[in-house]
């Protein structure tokens, strides 16, 4: 038999909860941020976040069941007086408790590490289609020398990859501290149009996204992404294709 005094095991249930309370948070921060990867869409991560909840929840108050039916028991073999004395007692179930529960946190973590693992093999797939995109450029020359204003740090297309994009052999960026009004970017954009045509056939297409919504971030930047995105769009097509015919 082992005796805890009830201050520690207060203390122990307050220490679980705030567990508790930081893990739940963790677990819908995580869910929410790569719902995209799980895959998952955000009202069936809610459920998986409430079930995790839930679960959690019964886990609990299994173990401080153990507990109460541990201290039960006691009090059959010690006598009133000094089971008051001494604080609840507990046996090698809550022990077993403790093992289950640790085990929880450890399928959690195996988890969380796959998922970030998942994540990083995404972002070197984006690397390398980007590596790939910008061998295929016949003229890569004629973006530098079209007067973009060109602000890349605070794009979201190098926060969403990686900063490993900076440093992408054949890729330089500069910011120009002139301010380019937008019908200029746009004009120049034109006359740059042929240059950035790709005639390959992994790719066939033009780099030319919509920058009418964008005021004056624009740049090489954005006309790459547009082209990851067609790339991807069809290779996820061509992917489809052969998933059909291998089911027919």
């Amino acid at each position: 038999m082992i005796y805890i005094k009830k201050s520690v095991f207060y203390i122990f249930i307050l220490v679980v909860l705030v567990i508790f309370i930081g893990t739940g948070f963790f677990v819908w921060n995580f869910i929410m941020e790569n719902y995209d990867i799980i895959p998952l869409g955000k009202s069936r991560a809610e459920l998986v976040f409430f079930i995790y909840v839930t679960g959690f929840i019964f886990v609990l108050s299994f173990g401080i069941g153990i507990i109460s039916a541990s201290a039960v028991k006691t009090r059959r073999i010690k006598r009133a007086g000094e089971m008051a004395e001494s604080g609840m007692v507990l046996k090698k179930d809550f022990f077993y408790f403790l093992g289950e529960l640790g085990r929880v946190f450890e399928t959690l973590y195996e988890t969380t590490s796959k998922v970030s693992e998942l994540k990083g093999r995404r972002i070197s797939a984006q690397i390398s289609i980007i590596e790939k995109t910008l061998s295929i450029i016949e003229k890569p020359a004629v973006i530098l020398d079209v007067n973009w204003e060109i602000r890349a740090a605070n794009h979201l297309f190098i926060t969403k990859f990686a900063p490993e994009f900076l440093s992408i052999k054949g890729l330089s960026f500069s910011v120009i501290s002139k301010e380019i009004e937008h019908s200029n970017i746009v004009h120049e954009l034109e006359s740059a149009k042929d240059a950035l045509k790709i005639q390959n056939e992994d790719f066939k297409g033009t780099f030319y996204p919509a920058f009418e919504k964008s005021s004056g971030l624009i740049g090489m930047i954005l006309v790459i992404e547009t082209g990851i995105f067609n790339f991807q769009k069809k290779n996820t097509q061509e992917m489809n294709k052969k998933r059909k015919k291998k089911f027919i």
